[in-house]
């Protein structure tokens, strides 16, 4: 609380201590003086005016009320109260009389600092407010005399009335002063271009809170010069009001071509700034041609901050313009070439193959390498590294192209320089959160380079009343990394797990398509069984885009099984249910995987019209030590001729396992025992 000052006007002191005593005890510390007669009370300067006055007992006190109150009024921000007792009705009549703020009972000294307490907390209250004030008034100040001296013209208007214009306002309309302008409605001076609308309706809505988010095309009626209006909200003195500004529209188109190419590009190398650069991005990384190949580059002159140390600011900014003339002669006009940073240059550019884009990396590398900079008093010659991604067919962001192309770079100049490097993911193991994250980047690279980093590995499944006819062909996706082949069934569980399978199905079947409609890869009885995704399942927008591809391709759909997962059906059935449905004018088949002997997976069987269903690799491995697995397999395949489907063993091992699954009833194996896997293509 502020330093507050309690004068005490009594015959002795003592009042005085009693008043402060109290206050103490009350937690409230404060100055208390006192006053015993008139001539004390005439000595009291200004810089010890008190904010309140307490009068003890005035009937008994030497000094008038009306003394009192002649102090008092000559210090207007000060609070006098009476202090006697209650009953002392005529006292309390002329106190109030005299102008007194309140009295006090001298028998409550609890109520008396209570009511102390809180005339001291209001005029703190008070001081504060009254500085918010000040300071409220001094922006006012400084920003009307911003308004006053701008040439921008600038008014207030309430209800469509100027209640405020600057001096570039009343010139543009050419009035001499705002008198003249004051209370005068705005459709006076302006009217709607013919095509925007009616003025008075707009002017309604604004009043209503609905401000136009745009420019409004205007004309000023004294000379009919096209102008361009701008409503903003604001206050003005305490009002809620619109601000209204109004900008001359430019007619000169060249002027407005030289502006946007300064807004729009950096002025030392004349380069694409990085905010329209990355704009561009976004629009190249969500319009993916299937005819061409689009690469971006992040390019740096190496050891960048030794070379600015010794050339100084003019040679470091010559240095980076020449490098950036050396990046657009060799990336051509269609490129697009951005100053992405200080020193980091940015290059946006299609071609028709990862190889041509390659190729454009080494001619930039060897032109800075051969390139004889010649700045002012220093001639040296500089090298430069690049990181290089590809914009793949799985839309990444703007950012995610960024952060990749930036780990390149990095990757370039931390092997030496004087080279590019192309985007790879981490393909190094470790625990935790981490290790998924790291799966995740691994899988969405492999999914957005699918021609080099996804292989289709497939392998027959043998009719033992047939061998020698490959009648059905399951299609695996591996990835591929170096010359490591990573199986599904370890990077699946990853890949549904951050929503990718869908997305690697959308990468695969087109080329599944291809070789059912491809006579060359394959024979015209092949049936190929594909292992889909959950995600795609539950997806509602496959269906669409499945047909889509198979009128693309002008493949046989009858020619195709989607294999779905038994463990996912055994938890939800409905979502296969709705894709087989939605699916059956198509005529493809369905499959289930993984199938077990639970009686859910048996009870499902009634429910989904599928033709196949795949035994869990584990059900043959066990046959030979576990005869307790025949008979399930045994019940297996009698349930499913009950509804027209055919049983599949996989991965059999042996002539042994072979023999015993046949004795099933089994017709349908699969395994390396029988048919290996062969390669098809990288995607």
């Amino acid at each position: 609380m502020n330093s507050f000052k309690i004068l005490v006007i009594d015959q002795t002191t003592e009042s005085a201590a009693e008043i402060h005593s109290l206050l103490k005890n009350s937690g409230i510390n404060i100055r208390v003086s006192s006053a015993t007669a008139q001539h004390e009370i005439d000595s009291i300067g200004i810089d010890k005016t008190p904010d309140i006055v307490i009068v003890q007992q005035p009937e008994q006190s030497d000094i008038s009320l009306s003394s009192i109150r002649e102090f008092c009024q000559k210090l207007p921000n000060v609070s006098t109260y009476i202090r006697c007792s209650i009953d002392e009705q005529d006292i309390i009549r002329s106190a109030f009389e005299a102008g007194i703020t309140g009295f006090l009972d001298i028998n409550q000294p609890e109520q008396n600092a209570s009511s102390l307490k809180r005339e001291l907390a209001n005029r703190e209250a008070s001081s504060k407010l009254q500085q918010h004030q000040q300071v409220l008034a001094d922006i006012e100040d400084r920003y009307k005399l911003l308004l006053e001296s701008s040439r921008a013209p600038v008014a207030y208007i309430h209800e469509g009335f100027h209640i405020y214009a600057n001096p570039a306002y009343l010139e543009c309309f050419n009035i001499d002063n705002f008198e003249a302008l004051e209370g005068e409605s705005i459709l006076e001076l302006l009217s709607l271009d013919s095509d925007t609308g009616d003025f008075r309706k707009l002017l309604k809505q604004i009043n209503k809170g609905n401000l136009p988010e745009a420019e409004v095309a205007a004309v000023c009626n004294h000379n009919d010069q096209a102008v361009d209006l701008e409503f903003l909200p604001a206050r003005f003195r305490g009002e809620q009001c619109i601000q209204l500004w109004v900008h001359e529209r430019q007619v000169d188109s060249g002027m407005l071509e030289e502006l946007e190419h300064l807004r729009s590009h950096d002025p030392l190398t004349g380069l694409l700034n990085r905010v329209d650069f990355i704009g561009k991005l976004e629009q190249a990384a969500s319009d993916i041609s299937s005819q061409s190949v689009q690469g971006l580059m992040l390019i740096e002159a190496d050891e960048i901050d030794g070379l600015a140390a010794d050339l100084g600011a003019s040679g470091t900014d010559q240095l980076l313009k020449e490098i950036a003339e050396i990046i657009s002669k060799e990336s051509g006009d269609k490129a697009i070439c951005s100053r992405y940073q200080d020193s980091v240059f940015a290059v946006l550019i299609s071609t028709q193959s990862k190889q041509e884009l390659e190729q454009l990396a080494d001619r930039m590398l060897k032109n800075c390498r051969t390139h004889i900079f010649h700045l002012g008093r220093h001639t040296i010659t500089a090298t430069c590294s690049i990181g290089l991604t590809y914009i793949g067919q799985m839309q990444l962001s703007p950012d995610q192209l960024l952060q990749h192309c930036t780990t390149a770079l990095q990757s370039a100049q931390a092997d030496g320089g004087d080279r590019f490097s192309r985007y790879r993911p981490q393909l190094t193991t470790v625990s935790g959160t981490e290790d998924q994250d790291q799966w995740a980047d691994r899988i969405r690279y492999a999914i957005n380079h699918s021609r080099e980093n996804m292989l289709i590995i497939q392998q027959a499944i043998v009719d033992v009343a047939e061998p020698d006819q490959d009648l059905f062909i399951e299609a695996f996706t591996y990835l591929l990394e170096g010359k490591e082949e990573i199986a599904p069934e370890e990077y699946m569980p990853q890949a549904e797990k951050h929503q990718l399978g869908i997305e690697i199905d959308r990468a695969i079947l087109p080329a599944i398509l291809g070789m059912i409609a491809n006579h060359e890869s394959a024979t015209e009885v092949s049936t190929y069984f594909y292992n889909l995704s959950n995600g795609s399942v539950n997806d509602s927008s496959f269906p669409v885009w499945l047909r889509q591809q198979f009128e693309a391709s002008g493949a046989d759909s009858s020619r195709l099984v989607l294999q779905l997962s038994g463990q996912e059906i055994s938890k939800n059935l409905k979502p296969a249910q709705s894709l087989m449905t939605t699916l059956s004018a198509l005529e493809c088949k369905f499959s289930i995987a993984e199938f077990t002997h639970e009686t859910r997976m048996l009870a499902a069987l009634a429910h989904l019209p599928v033709k196949f269903l795949k035994l869990e690799p584990e059900l043959t491995h066990k046959l030979s030590s576990n005869p307790q697995v025949s008979q399930q397999i045994e019940q297996i395949v009698q349930q499913a001729k009950t509804h027209n489907i055919q049983v599949i063993a996989s991965e059999v091992k042996s002539a042994r396992e072979l023999s015993t699954i046949w004795s099933t009833g089994v017709e349908l194996v699969q395994g390396d025992y029988l048919k290996h896997k062969s390669r098809v293509a990288g995607q």
